[in-house]
């Protein structure tokens, strides 16, 4: 099953293009009234610490008063949909007339996001992650490039830092991954303490409340002290691409204490 969005009202279509003076309406108004009848609600509810639900509800009939249908399913690494219910996690894709014909003379991109399944119909691949509940409501985990693999197990970088900055002596952090000749990939954190005489007690707080929240294998392997954590030029986003080509690993640049890392003298080395 999948689930989908069609569109609103004849009712409203009819309001808005034909407005009369008694009943003007502005567009920030306008715009509000589209999202009260299209019922599409985007509810900031975290479940399990970390993930973003989204609720989709709506009418039938589109702004020109003919009937599609929008479907919002979760699909598995070889393209099979994964039922309501199930709770895996897989790809969101998108299926329907408003998914875009492809990038502008860039057919290389195109192939490699829109794809014709086993239904035969043309699927837009997100590269963001979630799975649905028995009710069709999504659950977003996160970006395709912001989970890792761990000792078989999925991970979700992003799960980790929303559960480290909730804790009172966490100014920023940023976990990224680093390849493991065991584990294949690990969750390392970069990380701001407000306090850093109290890291370790801060840290050992941090791992037992990560494994209380998610699971054992969700716990950064290594700790990175840090005074800044990266931006990029263009958007200032945080720069864990950055964060991740750093060598953390080098002896004469960094003091390895266990699971904590520390630079020498404010030091760091990039990888290219």
């Amino acid at each position: 099953m999948s689930i989908y969005i069609q569109s609103v009202e004849k009712r409203l279509k009819r309001d808005i293009a034909n407005p009369t003076k008694e009943k003007h309406e502005t567009k920030e108004n306008t715009e509000k009234e589209i999202m009260k009848n299209v019922k599409i609600s985007v509810e900031g509810i975290m479940q399990g610490s970390y993930t973003n639900i989204i609720n989709i509800k709506t009418d039938k009939t589109n702004y020109d008063g003919d009937d599609f249908e929008q479907y919002y399913v979760i699909k598995d690494e070889n393209n099979n949909e994964i039922p309501f219910g199930e709770g895996k996690i897989g790809e969101i894709c998108i299926s329907g007339p408003t998914v875009m014909k492809g990038y502008f003379e860039d057919k290389e991109e195109t192939d490699k996001v829109l794809m014709k399944h086993k239904d035969g119909k043309m699927w837009l691949h997100t590269s963001d992650y979630g799975y649905m509940d028995k009710e069709g409501r999504i659950y977003h985990c996160g970006r395709a490039k912001r989970m890792i693999t761990r000792s078989g197990d999925k991970v979700w970088l992003t799960a980790i830092e929303e559960i480290i900055k909730t804790h009172h002596n966490v100014f920023d952090c940023c976990v990224v991954k680093k390849e493991d000749s065991i584990e294949r990939e690990i969750p390392v954190c970069h990380i701001i303490f407000n306090n850093e005489d109290e890291k370790e007690t801060t840290i050992n707080e941090l791992n037992k409340l990560i494994y209380t929240k998610l699971k054992e294998h969700y716990i950064p392997k290594y700790y990175v002290i840090t005074k800044e954590i990266p931006l990029t030029e263009v958007n200032k986003k945080v720069d864990f691409v950055k964060l991740e080509k750093e060598d953390i690993f080098d002896n004469n640049i960094y003091e390895i204490n266990g699971n904590i890392i520390v630079p020498r003298k404010g030091k760091t080395k990039i990888l290219k």
